[in-house]
């Protein structure tokens, strides 16, 4: 993975550099080459809010996300981005961002668990019901395939024909 990074501090100010040495689950900082000095400093990720990454690691080519989500640190910074339940650490977990980065050049995010101001799952109408209790799996392709013939109707006025759903259930669902 490439090594270039962005540090995003609690207080807001924002250090450019590379890794000095691997970062590490069981680390509790980090060590970065500053340019054009290349002066070596080393952060503790309570002082942290998120690391960006210009690169991808290689686990995120040969497993699935457990989830997408929106998750925006105690700065601001707000992140979409696929969750491996697998890179979950201690001091804070990894995603890969999804879409156009807020950053331009970055593809993975670092969140420190203490910098965190939300994080929202992002779900489906389809999953939302069925984890409700209110449709099964079987419905929900089935409105999917119906979906994909009648692009201009939406997948809550199907899910609500196909399963006789109360279009106010699903409304207060959501």
């Amino acid at each position: 993975m490439d090594t270039k990074l962005s540090i995003c501090l609690k207080n807001g100010q924002t250090v450019e550099g590379s890794l000095a040495r691997p970062f590490n689950s069981s680390d509790t900082d980090i060590e970065v080459v500053v340019a054009p000095e290349q002066n070596r400093f080393v952060f503790a990720l309570d002082e942290i809010a998120c690391i960006l990454l210009a690169g991808t690691p290689s686990w995120a080519a040969t497993r699935q996300p457990s989830s997408l989500e929106e998750v925006q640190t105690i700065t601001g910074a707000t992140f979409r981005v696929a969750i491996y339940e697998y890179e979950l650490l201690a001091s804070g977990f990894f995603g890969i961002i999804v879409g156009e980065p807020p950053v331009a050049g970055y593809k993975t995010v670092f969140f420190v668990n203490s910098a965190i101001r939300y994080r929202h799952l992002e779900r489906t109408i389809g999953q939302i019901l069925q984890d409700k209790g209110f449709i099964s799996p079987g419905k929900i392709a089935e409105a999917l395939k119906i979906q994909e013939t009648l692009r201009n109707r939406r997948m809550g006025e199907l899910l609500s024909e196909s399963a006789n759903i109360p279009q106010e259930v699903i409304e207060k669902s959501l």
